[in-house]
C-alpha cells in the first residue's frame, strides 16, 4: 500500500467552528457551498442556529460508544435522533434549512460531518435518511474495522440503508 503523504494547496484546515472543539479540512471549488469539508465535532451544546445547505449531500456520524446522539431537524420535517453508532444524510438538492444539536446540553456528542458535492443532479429535490448503527455493515480485520455506508471494502459490498 502506497502510504505517500501528498500536499494539497487547495485543502484548507482550519480550527471547526467555535465551541465544537473540532478541526475542519475543506476545498472550495463552488461559489454555492465548498466542495469538501470534513469535520471531527466534540460539542456538549448547539453550534448553529438553523442554516442552509444546497448542491451537496451532508453526512453526520455519532461516534458508537458516545454518551449521547444528535438531534438533526429540517425543513421537510425530519426530525432523526442519531445515536452512537449512527448515520445521517441530507442530499441538499435545491435547497434545505436544518438544525443539529447534543440531544441533552451538557453532555459530549463526539463524531464526524463530512459535505460532499452531490453526484447527478446537484439541484435534485432534497431528502433526509437516517441509518442505525445496526444498519450500517461493517468489515474488521486484525488492524481496524471500516463502516460501510454504502460502498465496497475487499470482498464485500454495502448498499444504502436507506
Amino acid at each position: 500500500m502506497d502510504m505517500t503523504v501528498v500536499a494539497r494547496p487547495d485543502l484548507e484546515v482550519q480550527q471547526a467552528a467555535p465551541r465544537t472543539m473540532g478541526v475542519d479540512i475543506s476545498a472550495r471549488h463552488c461559489p454555492v457551498e465548498p466542495s469538501l469539508v470534513f469535520t471531527e465535532y466534540h460539542t456538549s451544546r448547539r453550534v448553529f442556529a438553523p442554516h442552509s445547505h444546497a448542491g451537496i449531500a451532508v453526512v453526520t456520524n455519532v461516534f458508537p460508544g458516545r454518551a449521547q446522539g444528535f438531534g438533526k431537524r429540517d425543513s421537510l420535517g425530519d426530525r432523526s435522533q442519531i445515536g452512537p453508532g449512527g448515520l445521517h444524510v441530507t442530499w441538499a438538492g435545491r435547497g434545505i434549512f436544518d438544525d443539529e444539536f447534543p440531544r441533552v446540553p451538557g453532555i459530549d456528542a463526539h463524531g464526524l460531518q463530512i459535505w460532499i458535492p452531490r453526484q447527478g443532479d446537484p439541484w435534485a429535490s432534497p431528502a433526509a435518511f437516517l441509518a442505525g448503527a445496526n444498519g450500517i455493515d461493517e468489515v474488521t480485520t486484525s488492524d481496524f474495522k471500516v463502516a460501510m455506508v454504502p460502498g465496497e471494502f475487499g470482498e464485500k459490498q454495502a448498499v444504502p440503508p436507506f
